[in-house]
């Protein structure tokens, strides 16, 4: 026992002494400040700078560049103010004398975190010499296959993101000016620059959002070479992930969007990429991308503003109406019809008190006799791009309420009836029945305005298939569905002079040399006849006789 007693207070002897210890070193590594190491460093500094940075090796220069970058991480503040100004010139001249950048550059993103840490100011002398060292090597093709030239590219990013967080607006007005430059490289360079503050740098850039918008908006309005406008879409689905759509201007982004979904098949098939020189480096800014390429880019960035972003509603909803009627928009109602639906289908199923739109008060949108006119029209083809026939369908049961109380039950029953059949039809295999389709189209467009049974309303629907009859100059065959589509609305009005009128708009608007258009509007014709041949009869007598008055505005009155 007494062994045993003299061993346990040996141990705790031995535990109070390391605890002692313990203690003794903490206090010590408390005293210990970057200044205790103040003289070394900076001695250490000036060898590298002074004996190494000049070395006839290449491998040692690099090597001691970025050794020079972690020790400003821990030299004096006032000590590597001073070094600054030797520091920066030094280092921007390897890159023109040393083949291997990325020691270079690592380097430098310490000495420029340094530079502007804690709200310091000392990098604005030096600022426009930096950007305009760094700006043409982050956008200069790299050999993809060279993982370091790879993630030089990253950081040189990062270098001009770090002088971004100390000087915000020099910044983005330096990059504002690269984008009126005359070469591609450089304008698709900025924007990838651009994208990358906009991610990295957001908290930074929150005081500047309008004018980074403003600098964007006038790329989108005068940009023409596909390049840059893919980078262009990449960036927009960045700013739209930071709230830069919902400022005042962001619709003129997401019409950017629209415009280039909307490219269409022969542009496609027109572009011939430019060739590339052997050998050229494949990384880094993509300067042959093809229209369809930009296309399928701007139909993701649309599904995925809407499906995937919080709050674009408000951006989106009830705008994208305004893109149904746009004649230069036909190539993107595929994916602007999904889009709508998708908004329009959680508004309805929540009950959103934003759902129901005033028409009267929303000036700028078309009303919905404009809507049903263009979507019924477009719908005979519904084999186009982005599964066009199925979205129009979705889109339409989903504002069935929106464009027509009255409606919308008959289009709850007869949509999702359309649908499968649609579907069913299109799938592979099989040879889809155009004729068929056409019927079922001109019985939905019947049964619509007979549900309506609103006698103005089914008037308006006509004015605007015959003011929509010259956005269809370039496609007979949806101007022949659009006549006949017409001579339906007519065969169940009263009215006898808006029918007199829309006739003879009929045969105004009807290109006779094309056998497509002819039928069509024979076939209105004869649609209007089975219940108005008198009108129909005196209208063709007058052609006849070459006395045909001459049509009047699109409400047909005199």
């Amino acid at each position: 026992k007494a062994k045993a007693k003299a061993k346990a207070k040996a141990k705790r002897r031995a535990a109070k002494k390391k605890a002692a210890a313990r203690r003794r070193r903490a206090a010590d590594s408390d005293a210990l400040t970057l200044d205790s190491f103040a003289s070394e460093v900076f001695t250490a500094y000036e060898v590298l700078f002074s004996n190494w940075l000049g070395a006839r090796e290449s491998k040692v220069r690099v090597a001691t560049v970025k050794a020079i970058g972690s020790l400003c991480a821990v030299m004096p503040r006032e000590q590597f103010e001073a070094q600054l100004e030797r520091l920066l010139p030094a280092f921007l001249a390897l890159y023109k004398k040393e083949k291997e950048h990325l020691p270079i550059t690592q380097g430098m993103c310490s000495v420029l975190g340094v530079a502007v840490k804690d709200d310091s100011r000392v990098l604005e002398p030096h600022l426009s010499a930096v950007l305009g060292a760094l700006h043409p090597l982050a956008i200069a093709p790299h050999d993809a296959m060279n993982r370091d030239a790879d993630t030089n590219h990253k950081e040189l990013l990062r270098c001009i993101g770090i002088c971004g967080e100390g000087f915000p607006e020099p910044v983005v007005f330096f990059l504002q000016e690269r984008l009126a430059h005359r070469d591609t490289l450089v304008r698709a360079g900025t924007l990838d620059i651009f994208k990358h503050l906009v991610t990295r740098n957001e908290r930074h850039l929150a005081p500047l959002k309008s004018l980074v918008l403003s600098s964007i908006k006038t790329c989108v309005q005068t940009e023409r070479d596909w390049s840059v406008r893919n980078y262009l879409g990449q960036l927009i689905i960045a700013m739209a992930s930071h709230d830069y759509l919902l400022l005042e201007g962001g619709q003129l982004l997401v019409d950017f969007v629209i415009a280039n979904a909307a490219t269409t098949d022969a542009v496609c098939a027109a572009y011939k990429p430019p060739k590339r020189k052997a050998g050229a480096p494949t990384g880094g800014i993509v300067t042959d991308v093809s229209p369809a390429e930009v296309r399928t880019l701007c139909d993701s960035v649309l599904n995925l503003v809407t499906t995937t972003i919080d709050g674009m509603d408000a951006v989106l909803w009830p705008y994208l109406f305004e893109s149904l009627v746009r004649p230069d928009f036909t190539g993107a109602l595929g994916i602007v019809c999904k889009c709508l639906a998708y908004i329009a289908a959680v508004k309805r199923e929540g009950d959103h008190t934003d759902y129901i739109i005033d028409f009267d008060r929303a000036v700028n949108l078309p009303k919905p006799p404009a809507i049903i006119a263009r979507l019924l029209v477009v719908l005979n083809r519904p084999q186009r791009r982005n599964a066009l026939g199925v979205h129009i369908l979705h889109l339409l049961r989903a504002v069935g309420p929106i464009l027509h109380p009255a409606v919308c039950d008959m289009w709850d029953t007869a949509i999702p009836r359309l649908i499968q059949y649609l579907e069913k039809e299109l799938g592979p295999g099989k040879k889809f029945n155009q004729h068929r389709w056409e019927e079922l189209i001109l019985r939905l467009l019947s049964e619509t305005i007979k549900v309506a049974n609103d006698e103005e309303w089914s008037m308006s629907l006509g004015d605007n298939l015959a003011a929509q009859l010259p956005t269809y100059a370039d496609e007979p065959e949806l101007r022949k569905i659009a006549l006949k589509h017409l001579g339906v609305v007519l065969q169940q009005l009263a009215h006898r002079e808006f029918i007199r009128n829309k006739l003879a708009v009929m045969f105004e608007q009807c290109a006779h040399a094309s056998d497509v258009e002819r039928q069509g509007c024979a076939q209105g014709y004869g649609y209007a006849a089975s219940t108005h041949l008198d009108i129909v009869l005196d209208s063709l007598a007058l052609t006849l006789k070459g006395e045909r008055p001459p049509a009047h505005g699109p409400g047909g009155s005199a």
